[in-house]
């Protein structure tokens, strides 16, 4: 196994360990007698979140995959939501997460949930070497594009 593959394991596993995470403490320390609009909140965060996953798989299309390693046959993506933010799937679980934490009013999930972000950014910049090895013009697009929330231009 490549050291590349085995990272990208690593950073996998870190992903769903910390999504389960999120969602199995806003479920058991949660807070259901708090007020209901912190819950309406969350629900609508979560709502929320699939607008960019359903734009990032489709956009993706054949180019996806749970790993931050590419296929063999990738090609690099800039066009749809990928126009905008280069990790739309990403934002999605950091969105979903924190709506998760709003919704279950618990405290233990927000904290979780900032972890799985801290996780996703070094997945995706693990995601990013890997990519800009594969695409010469990867780098160019990741000044331009921004991460997870578009770059404001002049």
């Amino acid at each position: 196994m490549k050291t590349a593959d085995c990272l990208g394991c690593v950073w996998t596993a870190a992903q769903w360990t910390g999504l389960a995470a999120v969602f199995w403490t806003g479920w058991h320390y949660g807070n259901p007698e708090g007020p209901a609009w912190l819950s309406v909140g969350g629900g609508a965060l979560m709502i929320i979140s699939a607008i960019p996953a359903l734009l990032g798989f489709r956009d993706l299309g054949k180019n996806l995959s749970p790993w931050p390693h590419p296929h063999a046959k990738n090609r690099l993506v800039t066009h749809g939501i990928y126009r905008h933010i280069r990790h739309p799937l990403y934002l999605s679980l950091v969105v979903l997460s924190l709506g998760w934490a709003v919704w279950s009013q618990s405290w233990t999930a927000f904290v979780a949930a900032v972890a799985l972000t801290a996780i996703l950014r070094g997945k995706a910049a693990c995601e990013e070497r890997l990519l800009g090895l594969r695409h010469p013009d990867y780098a160019s697009y990741a000044r331009n594009t921004g991460c997870f929330l578009p770059r404001w231009r002049h």
